[in-house]
């Protein structure tokens, strides 16, 4: 591997300048249980990769993280690309790309009374909450609404059944059914039900919310794998979200980090909303910013704000999402990025080339050694909101002594026809709270230590 000269610290920006725990619960004497809408709950995250989430697997490697990382947003960009399609979308028939190996994080809560503890996969492209009831075959902390003196049923008459994208009616019990078929293949349906929610705080005590809508799904097991549904962050009538007070914020923390602790969401009026604000728009369940330029350091990429601008046909627009870890953006926009970052490495590292990915942009090296004093990329969004990505975010490890551009064009994947959809992966997101206010239709961006935040 090269090493770098001793003056590269400080001949970055010189040669820039020239540019211009797990899932026990307390006991039940800590329990404070309500029936009044909590102001403020909240629920741990936890990262696939980190040793407190049950998918870590000290077995894997720095390439095995790369390669599911690399897939899972492809197949999550490749969804979104036809979720705004109208063909598809019109069918209502496929939600969101389902990750059924691991997830991105984790949500920790529980359901019923007594309370079973529970694992989902936050997901902000989901309206609806579900998690896998009696024929449990992924964890042993399965739902069983039979042994639950809280829990309901939904009946089809209910305006909540009325909202559901794709639902039917047993007319024998007059429950609500929900039917989800997402793109890889994978669905499940089962009855759209009712029961207490348990969240845990941070001083070891807990919150219950009362009569939260869920999908509670009979079929489509998640073999395997160890959480038990998709806990969505979309706008809805059933969902969590919408029955707080229509506002959350999650705080993502370094990701490369395997023992960070402090990734949360916060649901509800007293959610962390803070910092600077920026409009979002939802279309097809999707969060719309609007991208008005980029930077390197002092220098104005040059980005066609145009493309980053939904049209009234659906087509475009950048997307702010929690599925995809890598981010998107149009080719010619990824070119002029990738262009400013080879002038400033290629005189100090050696390229690394795949030729299954020519188009990636990868070094030799090592990121907090070798890339001191780099620029920070900077995401200017609407109404003088910043996104900074730093080295941590512009830049993952596909080998121990490779890092790549956490940043890929949308046509790397050869989709045949053109498409300039852009996604914020949830890595271009770290070190920062982001905060959604629905009814205020506002994005908050806050860059800070998850740490920090007060429960």
């Amino acid at each position: 591997m090269d090493s770098t000269p001793p003056s590269f610290a400080v001949l970055f920006p010189l040669l820039f300048l020239t540019m211009t725990n797990f899932l026990a619960l307390p006991n039940s004497a800590t329990r404070i249980a309500s029936t009044m809408k909590p102001r403020r709950l909240h629920a741990k995250l936890f990262h696939y990769n980190s040793i407190f989430s049950p998918t870590y697997n000290p077995a894997d490697t720095v390439a095995d993280h790369a390669t599911y990382m690399v897939q899972n947003s492809a197949a999550r960009l490749a969804y979104i690309r036809s979720k705004v399609r109208t063909s598809l979308a019109s069918s209502n028939d496929v939600q969101t790309h389902l990750d059924i190996d691991r997830g991105i994080f984790l949500v920790k809560f529980s359901i019923g009374q007594p309370p079973v503890p529970q694992l989902a996969v936050m997901d902000t492209g989901s309206t609806l909450l579900w998690v896998e009831c009696k024929r449990c075959m992924s964890t042993n902390d399965c739902f069983d609404p039979s042994k639950s003196s809280s829990y309901a049923t939904t009946s089809c008459e209910d305006a909540k059944c009325d909202s559901l994208p794709r639902k039917s009616c047993d007319t024998d019990s007059n429950q609500c059914k929900f039917s989800i078929a997402y793109e890889n293949l994978f669905s499940t349906d089962g009855v759209l039900s009712t029961d207490q929610f348990t969240f845990e705080t941070f001083d070891e005590g807990s919150v219950v919310v009362p009569n939260v809508s869920f999908g509670c799904s009979t079929t489509g097991a998640i073999r395997g794998r160890k959480f038990n549904g998709i806990f969505g962050l979309g706008d809805s009538p059933t969902s969590l979200v919408t029955k707080l007070g229509n506002k959350f914020s999650y705080c993502i923390g370094n990701m490369n980090d395997q023992e960070y602790r402090y990734n949360r969401l916060v649901i509800g009026d007293g959610a962390d909303i803070e910092g600077y604000s920026t409009p979002f728009e939802m279309y097809r369940g999707l969060y719309y910013v609007t991208l008005e330029g980029a930077s390197m350091g002092d220098l104005r990429l040059q980005f066609d704000p145009n493309v980053f601008k939904r049209t009234p046909q659906g087509s475009g627009g950048m997307i702010i999402d929690s599925g995809a870890e890598l981010s998107y953006i149009p080719e010619t926009e990824y070119s002029e990025l990738y262009g400013n970052i080879r002038l400033l490495l290629d005189g100090f590292l050696q390229r690394v080339i795949y030729e299954t990915e020519r188009w990636s942009l990868c070094y030799n090296g090592s990121v907090n050694r070798d890339l001191v004093g780099f620029p920070a990329v900077t995401f200017h969004l609407a109404e003088g909101a910043d996104l900074v990505l730093d080295t941590g975010s512009l830049f993952y490890y596909k080998e121990p002594q490779v890092f790549c551009l956490a940043i890929h064009p949308v046509r790397s994947f050869d989709i045949p026809e053109p498409d300039i959809l852009s996604i914020i992966g949830i890595r271009a997101q770290q070190n920062y709270n982001v905060a959604y206010d629905l009814t205020g239709q506002k994005l908050y961006l806050q860059r800070m230590d998850c740490q920090l935040l007060d429960d």
